[in-house]
């Protein structure tokens, strides 16, 4: 029973975060196309979207609903994308996917004046209803400043450059910024933002650079990569019974600012003044994850001080809290309030599980090493994700299943790990993770593929960490199966 439900949930988990496929999955014939798209084009330039899992750029457009029209979808696709309203007009051609349309936006376009990294106008899109979920960005830019290999499909984009000079142009409203929307508290922050960047470009040149890098280097800490390699140390230096604690109040807490997140929908610094960016990065900041994670981090292991051999551990950890604090505030991705808020989400979740944890009646340590607990988190990521498909809930809806699989399968509950273990696990969970990117770059040209791969990766390398840890009982599962066929054949 519980491997059919394995089943079920992973599918439903993969197709129910799907909310748009992009065009290109089939290759209908020529009388039929199965994706729509809009070519707008401004000022002699292209706009263009960057997606999230495919982390190439497309134009604007999708799949054709059941009972929707080519227009109508294109229409649709580009306001879920950009934010864009256009009015959509003749057929400029066909992809062997796709018709293209030639639309026009019903009001001038806004994009920023200066130039991007790759020579385009940012288009600020935050308010798009996909934006996050799809697309981390659109610009407006020269076809020819764009390879084909940039372009989702590269055996298309010669055929969207010749599109382009048969399609109407209109006009744009280029500005600075948009400091002047932005709540006062904000301004005041990126006026500090900004000052702070000019003092360290102001800086000799290797002295900038050396201040810049090692201020950006404090963003590595929300990097997957670093999780990877910190988690089996702690549970070499912290044992089980506090890194499994510390690895679900992180969960929640990061669930929690998900939620909180698409529900505030605050924009981040450097979608008001784009100049100050330094580092890709998208989405929502209010509240700040990483800063949440960190402060619930510290408060928790503060309540398990007395257990912690190492002396120095609250000085590193103040460190790291304090250097991503800068780092974030440094590269333009999140305010300060965001932080500060965020650190105070984190204290409340920790003084929680710690109020828990007190109460004679409740055995938080029992629950942590069962599946119920793992499953319920899981199964209500899932419904997150039904609601809101971003990368943050697929990711959590992936690992929270592999956690609750493992628990179900775990061999050894009270194993312990030597620090040569740890490194080899950290290593193979690396490794599973490059694999797997390397693999995502296969896929790029279709949509479930790309979600299929993104999902595996985090699922993957969660599986390898509960089997390098826990073990994995072959006869528990062999034993499932057995009862499962009993039940069928009755």
């Amino acid at each position: 029973m519980f491997q059919r439900l394995f089943y079920v949930v992973f599918a439903v988990m993969l197709f129910g975060s799907v909310t748009v496929v992009q065009a290109g999955e089939v290759a209908p014939s020529s009388e039929a196309r199965s994706g729509a798209l809009c070519l707008i084009r401004a000022d002699d330039q292209l706009v263009v979207t960057r997606e999230i899992i495919t982390k190439k750029l497309s134009l604007p457009g999708g799949v054709i609903e059941s009972g929707e029209t080519a227009r109508t979808a294109a229409q649709r696709e580009t306001w879920e994308e950009t934010g864009i309203v256009v009015e959509v007009g003749n057929i400029l051609g066909f992809t062997e996917t796709a018709v293209v349309f030639d639309c026009v936006g019903q009001s001038d376009l806004l994009v920023y004046a200066p130039d991007n990294r790759i020579g385009g106008h940012t288009l600020p899109i935050w308010v798009a209803p996909h934006y996050g979920v799809e697309t981390s960005g659109a610009m407006l830019i020269n076809p020819l400043r764009v390879a084909s290999d940039q372009y989702r499909f590269p055996k298309q984009w010669s055929q969207i450059k010749s599109f382009f000079h048969h399609a109407s142009t209109q006009q744009i409203r280029s500005v600075t910024d948009l400091m002047q929307i932005a709540p006062w508290t904000n301004r005041v922050e990126l006026h500090w933002m900004a000052t702070v960047q000019t003092w360290v470009t102001a800086m000799p040149d290797w002295l900038g650079k050396l201040i810049s890098g090692v201020l950006l280097m404090g963003n590595m800490f929300a990097s997957p990569l670093v999780a990877m390699i910190v988690f089996p140390l702690l549970f070499v230096f912290l044992g089980r019974k506090i890194t499994l604690k510390l690895f679900f109040s992180m969960a929640f807490t990061s669930i929690l600012c998900l939620i909180l997140q698409q529900a505030l929908a605050s924009p981040r610094p450097y979608v008001y003044l784009p100049t100050i960016q330094k580092i890709m990065d998208y989405g929502y900041s209010l509240p700040c994850i990483i800063t949440a994670i960190l402060t619930c981090a510290g408060f928790l292991l503060w309540q398990e001080r007395e257990t912690i051999e190492w002396p120095h551990w609250l000085s590193v950890l103040l460190g790291v809290i304090f250097w991503q604090v800068l780092a974030q505030f440094f590269a333009g991705n999140a305010f300060l309030t965001d932080m500060w808020l965020g650190g105070i989400l984190g204290m409340i979740v920790a003084w929680n599980i710690y109020q828990l944890e007190q109460r004679s009646e409740f055995d938080l340590n029992r629950l942590l090493n069962g599946y119920p607990l793992w499953t319920g988190l899981f199964g209500v990521t899932l419904l997150l994700t039904f609601i809101w498909p971003t990368p943050g809930f697929r990711a959590w809806s992936a690992i929270l299943l592999a956690v609750a699989v493992g628990m179900v399968l775990a061999k050894e509950k009270d194993r312990t790990l030597s620090l040569g273990q740890a490194g080899l696990l950290a290593i193979t969970m690396v490794a599973g993770h490059q694999l797997m990117l390397g693999l995502a770059t296969l896929v790029t040209t279709s949509s479930v593929w790309s979600l299929v791969v993104f999902t595996l990766d985090y699922l993957l390398v969660a599986l390898i960490f509960m089997v390098g840890y826990f073990g994995f009982d072959s006869s528990r599962l062999l034993t499932r199966f057995e009862r499962t066929s009993k039940k069928i054949d009755a």
